[in-house]
């Protein structure tokens, strides 16, 4: 009996200095930035609640419904112009896929402004630095 106690002392010991498990790993991001800014159509002053979010989409084909790839959220983004960048996983684009961002501006969890058109961004000669336009929301919407 005192030698199954001093055994399993030993193994409570063994286990107890051993290394930790390596962390598993995790795939590595190649990040890339999509730079811009946000012009207002119309005279419109944004309160502090406001909150600007920058999405870009895989918009490849009318048989697909768009893909999103990043979005950018800022908080009480200032006034018109905004600058913004957006962080994406280069990994995720293919160059034979079209891509494009658009923005959108909340007071509140109200929608108040969207960009006028997407913008073509990263592939078929587009590229990475753009000027967004965007529009007040009619009240009705």
């Amino acid at each position: 009996m005192k030698t199954l106690i001093a055994l399993i002392s030993v193994c409570m010991v063994l286990v107890a200095c051993d290394d930790p498990p390596p962390p598993l790993e995790t795939p590595r991001q190649d990040l890339q930035t999509i730079s811009g800014s946000v012009v207002f159509r119309e005279r419109i002053g944004l309160t502090s609640d406001a909150r600007l979010e920058i999405t870009l989409l895989d918009v490849t084909g009318p048989d697909r419904p768009a893909e999103k790839i990043a979005t950018a959220v800022s908080d009480n983004p200032g006034q018109s112009p905004i600058d913004f960048s957006l962080e994406y996983d280069a990994g995720l684009i293919d160059e034979q896929h079209r891509y494009e961002v658009s923005a959108r501006v909340f007071d509140r969890d109200r929608l108040i402004l969207v960009s006028e058109t997407a913008k073509a961004v990263l592939t078929d000669g587009a590229g990475s630095e753009i000027v967004l336009y965007a529009i007040r929301v009619s009240q009705s919407q």
